[in-house]
C-alpha cells in the first residue's frame, strides 16, 4: 500500500502529463483553424490577372484565324471576325468614332453603323453608298443614292418643318417640297442644273 506522499507524487505527475498533452492539443487546434481560414480566404478572393498585348488572335481547330483584336490605329481598338483568312464578316471599332460594319461575303455590299463628330447613323453600301439614315447637327434625314453614290432622293426633318427632294438621273433638274409654318405653308420648287428656279408654288 502506497503512502499518502507517494500517492500525491503520482497524482501530481499525472496532472502535469495531462496538462502538457492538453497544451499540445490546443496548439494543434489553433494551427488547424488558421490553416482552414487561410484556405477559405484564398478560395473566396477574386483572381485578378492582367494580360497585356498588342494583338489577340483566335484560331479554330485547324489553325485558321477566326477573330482578331488589335489596335487598328493609335486610339482605335478593333475586333474583326473572319470566315477565312481573307474574308472579314464583321468589324467592331472603338475609340472616339466607334463603328460596326457587317460585310456580305462575295460582294462589295456592307452595312455600317457609326457615330463620329459630324453625324451618327446607318449606311448601306455597294461599291458606293446607296442609302443612309442619319442625324446631322440635330436634323434627322434619309437619303437614297444612285450606283455612283450621288443622292437622288432625300427626306429630312429640320426645325422649320419636313422637306422632300427628288433629283432626275442626269442631275439636270430637281424637285423640292416642304411643309413650313405660316405664312409660308406648303412649298414646291423645281430647279435646273445650276440651281436656278424653273417653277415654284406658291
Amino acid at each position: 500500500m502506497q503512502t499518502p506522499e507517494a500517492s500525491l507524487a503520482a497524482l501530481t505527475k499525472r496532472v502535469a502529463k495531462l496538462e502538457a498533452q492538453n497544451h499540445r492539443l490546443k496548439r494543434a487546434g489553433i494551427g488547424a483553424i488558421i490553416v482552414a481560414t487561410v484556405v477559405i480566404a484564398m478560395g473566396q478572393g477574386p483572381a485578378k490577372k492582367v494580360i497585356e498585348a498588342n494583338e489577340f488572335v483566335l484560331q479554330d481547330a485547324s489553325g485558321n484565324t477566326r477573330a482578331r483584336l488589335s489596335m487598328e490605329v493609335k486610339d482605335r481598338p478593333t475586333l474583326s471576325f473572319y470566315k477565312d483568312k481573307a474574308s472579314v464578316t464583321a468589324s467592331l471599332g472603338g475609340g472616339d468614332e466607334p463603328f460596326l460594319v457587317l460585310y456580305r461575303l462575295g460582294t462589295t455590299e456592307e452595312v455600317t453603323l457609326g457615330a463620329n463628330r459630324t453625324f451618327f447613323g446607318l449606311g448601306l453600301y455597294e461599291k458606293e453608298i446607296r442609302a443612309g439614315l442619319s442625324v446631322q447637327k440635330g436634323v434627322p434625314g434619309l437619303e437614297l443614292y444612285n450606283e455612283y453614290g450621288k443622292p437622288q432622293v432625300g427626306l429630312e426633318l429640320s426645325s422649320v418643318g419636313p422637306s422632300f427632294m427628288l433629283t432626275d438621273p442626269n442631275f439636270k433638274a430637281s424637285l423640292e417640297m416642304g411643309v413650313y409654318p405660316s405664312p409660308v405653308g406648303p412649298n414646291f420648287r423645281m430647279s435646273g442644273q445650276n440651281k436656278e428656279v424653273l417653277w415654284s408654288a406658291p
